[in-house]
């Protein structure tokens, strides 16, 4: 069962032990855009910078070589709808994936027929909550 990274809808930085590493996160919500960013970082070394929080987009997918698994949004409503200034970490959370869980939710979707993508929005998430 994934894990739920508790970021908050105030931009602020929380730190989190992912995979035995302490990773830190900092969010900033983007006025113009409408949408919120995070940065993304291990001790003094920068992984990301202002990286869009969209639903289903796997945050680590272009730098697997980190092994922290997979970070993942997810609408609880389940309606498909992307973080909102006010929504951030009340019904649109970060779930972080262990390698082992990703694994298993590839294989399980794979096998159902509707696997679009590494964690992408063409399949039905409820599954796995």
């Amino acid at each position: 069962m994934p894990s739920i990274i508790p970021l908050t809808d105030d931009a602020s930085s929380i730190e989190v032990l992912l995979e035995e590493r302490e990773i830190t996160f900092e969010t900033m919500f983007n006025s113009r855009g409408g949408f919120w960013a995070i940065n993304v970082s291990e001790g003094a070394n920068t992984l990301f910078t202002g990286l869009p929080l969209t639903l289903g987009h796997d945050i680590f997918e272009t730098m697997p070589e980190l092994y922290l698994g997979s970070l993942v949004m997810f609408d609880t409503t389940l309606k498909g709808v992307e973080a909102s200034f006010d929504s951030l970490g009340n019904t649109t959370v970060l779930l972080h994936f262990t390698e082992q869980e990703k694994e298993d939710a590839q294989k399980t979707l794979l096998a159902s027929g509707s696997f679009g993508g590494a964690f992408s929005n063409d399949f039905d998430q409820s599954e796995f909550f």
